[in-house]
C-alpha cells in the first residue's frame, strides 16, 4: 500500500450520520487475502441508537470490487449500572443479536410452544428456536454494556426453559464478557441445557 495505497470511504447514518474518509497506506495485501485494519479516525457514537456502518474501499488496479464493501450495524444504549434488570419490554436498546455460525437467530416474543410458555415477566422473552435449526447453529444475544466497577462479585443470573422432549438433543448456553464492546470475549462459563 506505500506505492499504491487504498482509499476508504465510511458511511455511518442512523443515530448520528457522518461519513469518515480514510487511507491505507503502509502494508501489504495479497490476492485473495483479508487483513486487519484500525481506522485514525473516530466515528461520533455519542448518541443512543443503531449506527448502520457502509464501509467502501477503492484501489487503483482492484480487479475484484465484489468483495470492496462491508456493511454492519452497531447499537449503542446507556451504559447500565447495577442493579440491572431486563425483561425485554420496549425497544430492546443496546441488545445485540447476531449469527455466529449457521442460520437461525435468538428472537423477541410474547409466548412460545412446545412447551407453551409465557415470558417470566413482562410480555417479551428472547426465543431461540432451535427445534427448527440445523445442528450447530450459534447465535449471540448480548446485552448493553454494564458498569461493574462497583460490584465485588458481580454476577449474572437469568429465567430460562427447554423442551425436554428430546432428551439427546442436548443445547448449550455460555455466559461471556467482554470489556472491548464486543471484539472479543473471555470466559468459558456453560449452561449445559438437557434433563439430568
Amino acid at each position: 500500500f506505500s506505492v499504491t495505497p487504498a482509499y476508504l470511504v465510511i458511511d455511518v447514518t442512523g443515530a448520528n450520520t457522518q461519513t469518515i474518509y480514510d487511507t491505507i497506506s503502509s502494508g501489504t495485501l495479497l490476492p485473495g487475502a483479508t487483513m486487519p485494519y484500525v481506522s485514525n479516525y473516530t466515528a461520533d457514537l455519542s448518541a443512543q441508537g443503531a449506527y448502520n456502518f457502509t464501509v467502501i474501499t477503492n484501489m487503483p488496479g482492484d480487479l475484484n470490487a465484489v468483495n470492496d464493501t462491508f456493511n454492519t450495524v452497531v447499537q449503542v444504549g446507556d451504559i447500565h449500572t447495577l442493579p440491572f434488570t431486563e425483561n425485554f419490554d420496549g425497544a430492546h436498546l443496546g441488545w445485540v443479536i447476531s449469527q455466529v455460525s449457521g442460520t437461525g437467530l435468538w428472537s423477541y416474543v410474547g409466548s412460545m410452544t412446545n412447551p407453551t410458555l409465557s415470558p417470566y415477566s413482562g410480555s417479551t422473552m428472547v426465543y431461540f428456536h432451535s427445534y427448527s435449526f440445523s445442528g450447530g447453529v450459534t447465535s449471540r444475544l448480548a446485552s448493553p454494556c454494564i458498569d461493574f466497577s462497583t460490584a465485588a462479585r458481580p454476577a449474572v443470573s437469568f429465567y430460562m426453559t427447554q423442551d425436554v422432549a428430546y432428551p439427546t438433543d442436548d443445547d448449550l448456553i455460555q455466559v461471556r464478557a467482554s470489556t472491548d464492546g464486543g471484539n472479543t470475549w473471555s470466559g468459558e462459563d456453560k449452561v449445559e441445557v438437557g434433563p439430568e
